[in-house]
């Protein structure tokens, strides 16, 4: 769908800029419209381009992370336990504690 939505995008916006511009300089509007249709064409194509390039990008990357939570998920820790962080903070007290003694 973003493939499409750029091509739209960028044509008509390079056909309205090819527009107004004609117009503004006092163009003949056999002038304007023919160089805006072209501008239309070639910034469609171009806009499609961009598009496929942005969907292929952001399609890799749902892919990839799809793949990482789905690992994730299938393999927190090798013990099948999740991490403690306060389990290694307790066990350097009680050592602390037998080194006193």
């Amino acid at each position: 769908m973003i493939v499409k939505f750029s091509g739209a995008i960028l044509g008509l916006l390079a056909f309205s800029v090819a527009v107004v511009g004609g117009l503004w300089v006092g163009n003949p509007a056999t002038v304007v419209l023919s160089r805006a249709i072209w501008s239309l064409v070639v910034f469609c194509a171009l806009g499609l381009v961009v598009g496929f390039a942005a969907h292929a990008v952001v399609e890799e990357y749902a892919r990839r992370r799809f793949d990482a939570v789905r690992a994730e998920v299938q393999d927190p820790d090798e013990s099948g336990e999740p991490a403690d962080e306060n389990a290694t903070t307790s066990t350097s007290q009680e050592e602390q504690a037998q080194e006193t003694k």
